[in-house]
């Protein structure tokens, strides 16, 4: 309800809250947590709308048809009040236009569920799985104050199924296969898988080269894996050629500086060798005009009745 006359911190601690009606949803089976959580405060956000949705690992319950059983129907406690003020009309799905009640149960502990017997009294069970949709259930609430928080709250105490236990189908629509002439004998449930043939089955998968997400559904092996391609052999390295002797140099003789008369004596010996080289030529040699004799009394330094005059 909108509007309420009862405020969390008026509940007294202890005080229990009895509320009937049809099972419309529950995980009682299990916590929601880890990625199931995740999922749970997204559709609480984006589907319920709520401004503060369950954060901490919880079971759940919803309920249609839902009316409170007071103590005294005439005199309600101010938690009977409380709880028949959460009472809200659903708007939308298949639940549309029915009175409805939900809880969030927070903490690691299951709460227990009951199932009645045909004498009329109940007994505890373990669910296998979550509770089919219909049943007939009475929620026993009770009020607790949290040691973090001066408000109190409501937590599932118990869950009482007043009928024989049914489970969730899950995908399996008995109606719908009644409904083709396919009657089926007993819950439908789903087997669980052998946890060592599945951790196999990723196994399998990468050793092919198969991205994670491939399903394989004929149950055949899987091909083994595809030959490597022989690497292609290196090429073959030219040996390096052998160094090619290079030719030796010359020698040089060194330059030696000479002196005024260690010049005139070597122009000597050139000019004696050209005369020599003359007379033997003929007149044909290119020396001959350079070998003519000069006239005596001549200036020239080349007089051969003079020699070499050296005028320093």
């Amino acid at each position: 309800m909108a509007n309420r006359t009862v405020q969390a911190e008026a509940l007294r601690e202890g005080s229990v809250i009895f509320v009937n009606g049809k099972l419309a949803f529950s995980r009682l089976a299990q916590l929601i947590s880890g990625q199931a959580l995740i999922e749970s405060i997204a559709r609480q956000r984006t589907q319920a709308h709520r401004q503060y949705p369950t954060t901490q690992p919880h079971t759940t319950v919803t309920i249609i048809d839902a009316q409170l059983l007071p103590q005294d129907p005439n005199v309600l406690t101010p938690e009977e009040v409380f709880v028949q003020e959460s009472l809200y009309l659903s708007k939308s799905g298949e639940n549309a236009g029915h009175i409805s009640y939900s809880i969030d149960n927070i903490g690691t502990a299951l709460p227990p569920v009951l199932e009645r017997n045909s004498d009329g009294s109940y007994t505890q069970v373990v669910l296998e799985k979550d509770l089919a949709t219909g049943l007939d259930v009475t929620l026993v609430l009770n009020v607790f104050k949290s040691r973090n928080y001066e408000n109190r709250g409501i937590g599932i105490g118990q869950v009482l199924v007043n009928e024989k236990i049914r489970y969730h189908a899950g995908s399996v629509d008995t109606n719908a296969l009644a409904a083709r002439g396919i009657i089926v004998i007993g819950p439908v449930q789903a087997i669980k898988a052998n946890p060592a043939a599945a951790a196999a089955v990723p196994s399998a998968v990468a050793a092919n080269g198969l991205p994670m997400n491939t399903i394989i559904e004929n149950g055949l092996p899987l091909p083994g894996p595809a030959a490597q391609p022989a690497a292609p052999a290196a090429p073959a390295v030219p040996a390096a050629p052998s160094p090619v002797a290079q030719p030796a140099m010359p020698v040089v003789p060194a330059v030696v500086s000479e002196t005024p008369e260690q010049r005139i004596a070597r122009l000597e010996q050139e000019l004696a060798a050209q005369r020599a080289a003359a007379a033997n030529s003929g007149g044909n040699s290119p020396f001959d005009a350079v070998g003519a004799a000069p006239t005596a009394g001549s200036e020239s330094p080349w007089d051969s009745s003079q020699g070499i005059r050296y005028e320093g």
